[in-house]
């Protein structure tokens, strides 16, 4: 997204969380708004850009004020639907099985001792681990090729960069046998592709709106920071199935604009965009893309013409086919307001009525 787009984007935006991210922390959302800042202020941009970044920064200063506000009233972020039903993380059961066993080796970081148990993943950048940090469930993620020095310290950098209920929260980076790795908090649940291996017949459209719907809140906090996911794939999301919360995982291949990046990192061949293969300069549409086929696929669709089920609502269909167009420049950009009329779909379908249990 280039600076006057980003701009025009920023002004429209009415709700500071989507800019500074969930949460109740000021200095975080401080952090967040000084970012911002300092790419958009007018005394840093070109001459023909200065009157829109003037524009955006009064009004990026109206919401950072208006987050402050709404921390000390208690009503930050209450736009998004409340689903904090009563819940434990998915760590507490595991922890009394982590007593009763020996960790295979600790870390100690910064005089603070890591405990790891098991290795959950190994896949050929990295190897992922988990572990107790403070008796909290965290995961090591350890780089194992030479390349991965330079994917991991991208995530790094992203990350501290940017907070978000649905991303995960880098806590160290270090090295590990020369190679370097993170420590970051647990993002509760499961991969969705571990999800689909047990339900053979899809999700149902009810479902599948609020998955939709934490996708694009949390794809579009990304993209109003200049940052493509760039990988977006059933592998790299976390379903939190009884709190309705999704997570994007995975954020060494991603695109930070804010820094110069111009060029995507990877291309997975069913859910990355055609434009990917093109070499084109990153655009925020391809993420649009992946949620939009990964919604067709999670609704038993037809992946290859990114057609929904005939049984799907047809006004959610539209709005899910038109997010998987082939041509980019077809394709929504706004992840925002893609959210904004996805809940009104689904106000229309479902009613105010929006929790339902997702069983597996």
């Amino acid at each position: 997204m280039k600076m006057k787009e980003f701009c025009e984007h920023l002004v429209l935006v009415t709700n500071p969380s989507r800019v500074f991210g969930i949460g109740s922390d000021k200095t975080a959302i401080k952090k967040n708004y000084l970012a911002i800042v300092r790419k958009i202020h007018p005394d840093i941009v070109e001459s023909d850009e200065k009157i829109v970044a003037s524009e955006a920064t009064a009004h990026l200063n109206k919401l950072y004020k208006s987050a402050c506000e709404q921390i000390d009233k208690g009503t930050y972020g209450e736009e998004i639907e409340n689903i904090s039903h009563k819940s434990t993380s998915s760590y507490t059961q595991e922890n009394e099985n982590f007593e009763n066993e020996e960790p295979i080796f600790k870390l100690n970081i910064k005089g603070k001792i890591v405990k790891i148990y098991n290795q959950i993943f190994e896949g050929k950048i990295c190897d992922v681990y988990v572990g107790l940090l403070d008796d909290k469930k965290v995961f090591l993620k350890a780089g194992k090729i030479e390349e991965s020095d330079e994917l991991l310290q991208n995530e790094y950098q992203i990350l501290s960069r940017v907070k978000h209920r649905s991303l995960p929260s880098v806590l160290e980076m270090i090295k590990i046998n020369c190679n370097l790795a993170l420590l970051e908090n647990e993002c509760v649940g499961q991969p969705l592709s571990e999800i689909l291996k047990k339900l053979n017949h899809g999700i149902s459209q009810n479902h599948v709106m609020w998955i939709l719907e934490r996708l694009l809140e949390v794809t579009g906090f990304l993209h109003s920071n200049m940052i493509v996911h760039g990988n977006i794939k059933p592998e790299t999301i976390i379903l939190d199935t009884k709190n309705h919360n999704a997570s994007l995982v995975g954020l060494y291949f991603g695109c930070d604009k804010s820094v110069g990046v111009e060029n995507y990192k990877v291309k997975n061949k069913i859910y990355s965009a055609p434009e990917i293969s093109k070499l084109e300069e990153v655009n925020p549409r391809s993420d649009i893309f992946s949620i939009g086929k990964i919604a067709i696929s999670l609704l038993n669709g037809n992946e290859i013409s990114k057609v929904c089920p005939s049984s799907t609502n047809r006004e959610l269909a539209n709005f899910i086919e038109k997010m998987a167009k082939q041509d980019s420049c077809s394709r929504p950009y706004d992840a925002f307001k893609l959210w904004d009329e996805l809940r009104e779909v689904r106000t229309k379908i479902v009613g105010n009525k929006r929790f339902e249990e997702f069983v597996i």
